[in-house]
């Protein structure tokens, strides 16, 4: 089988170097396995003196976080989620492809994690894949916590270049972070309204059934 036809590579299709594959070596305090879905390579985000962890919610790559933050409702059941076990699991469910829809309880989100990531907290955001939602977080944590006005290429660059994936995401910061304007990603795959909500279309859910990459235009979408 070709991996472009195979859905456990979604996220492995790098433009620059081609399909990751057999990686051998894998983080301190991490817990995958090689040859895994692109959120298993997310590198961690440097924010001033301190680091963040991003990607998926359901099968997050570390295992020794103090606090995880899970906004997809695959959130996998950590025992800091019990008030006896010491550390956070927050379940902050947001709608894929969407911003959060109460920024004055996300704004309350984020100072309280950066206070906490201040303390030396090792922190862990995930979403499905780690880019949309998780995009959003880490780019709101880094304008909080730092004088970087361009949040979203900064995580990027130094996270995944494929973080913050919606227009409607990129205005949400732009909007409530001061972050600079930047692109979303790219349409043509999904059916979008006037106020930019996204509705994938059948069969091209991102980022687990979708056959495509939503920021490469080589593998186009299955039509039925």
């Amino acid at each position: 089988m070709d991996k472009k036809d195979d859905p456990t590579w979604l996220d492995a299709y790098d433009t620059d170097k081609g399909w990751k594959t057999g990686k051998t070596d894998k983080p301190a305090g991490s817990s995958w396995k090689t040859g895994q879905r692109c959120f298993h390579t997310h590198p961690a985000l440097p924010i001033g003196k301190h680091v963040v962890y991003g990607g998926s919610c359901s099968s997050p790559v570390y295992d020794d976080c103090d606090i995880y933050v899970g906004l997809d409702y695959s959130m996998a059941e950590h025992a800091e989620r019990l008030p006896w076990v010491a550390g956070h699991a927050i379940h902050y469910k947001i709608q894929d492809m969407h911003a959060p829809d109460k920024p004055s309880e996300f704004k309350a989100l984020i100072r309280w994690l950066a206070e906490r990531i201040e303390k030396g907290d090792k922190v862990h955001i995930g979403c499905v894949g780690g880019h949309g939602r998780t995009g959003i977080l880490l780019s709101a944590l880094v304008a909080v916590m730092t004088s970087e006005k361009d949040a979203i290429g900064y995580v990027r660059e130094h996270y995944c270049k494929k973080a913050v994936e919606s227009m409607k995401q990129v205005k949400f910061l732009m909007e409530h972070f001061g972050v600079a304007e930047a692109k979303g990603a790219k349409s043509g795959f999904q059916q979008k309204d006037s106020n930019d909500n996204v509705t994938p279309m059948r069969n091209e859910i991102a980022p687990i059934k979708a056959r495509f990459c939503l920021w490469g235009d080589e593998i186009k979408p299955e039509r039925s």
